[in-house]
């Protein structure tokens, strides 16, 4: 199995989320009064389940695997009291590609903004992962060791 096609270098990375942290980073602080989650975990194995599920779900819809995505959603648990109160977190639902084709599509394969994939609404969504608290910055050690 070669390297997957749309990797970027931890350089690259460490800029997306200081540009993040700049930004709507302040933005969230400066609205919520605390800071907010903005990192999240799910073991590989959950993931593979999710997606092995989804996959099985699916196939029984008739949809093609090689036409499955996944859309990861922002949202925010209401207060409540409890550990999750007011902060926030991501949930990854299905997708499907729709039946008519996005109008172009950039050198990497992506769609230039052209959405070509619709939720699968009868498939449930994955939360209830970890995550980072507080937040850790993306490079700032704890990396597993190694590139």
């Amino acid at each position: 199995m070669g390297k997957p096609k749309k990797l970027i270098t931890k350089d690259e990375a460490i800029a997306l989320e200081d540009y993040w942290l700049k930004t709507r980073g302040k933005a969230i602080e400066g609205a919520c009064g605390y800071q907010d989650c903005r990192e999240y975990w799910y073991s590989l194995n959950d993931l593979q389940d999710y997606i092995d599920y989804v996959k099985k779900k699916a196939k029984k819809k008739g949809y093609k695997t090689k036409d499955l995505g996944l859309r990861i959603y922002l949202g925010t648990y209401p207060p409540t009291k409890d550990k999750h109160d007011g902060l926030s977190t991501v949930f990854l639902a299905p997708t499907v590609k729709k039946s008519q084709p996005p109008k172009s599509q950039g050198k990497d394969g992506s769609t230039d903004g052209d959405d070509d994939q619709e939720n699968i609404y009868d498939i449930e969504p994955l939360n209830k992962g970890g995550n980072g608290w507080p937040p850790n910055n993306y490079g700032d050690g704890g990396d597993g060791g190694g590139d």
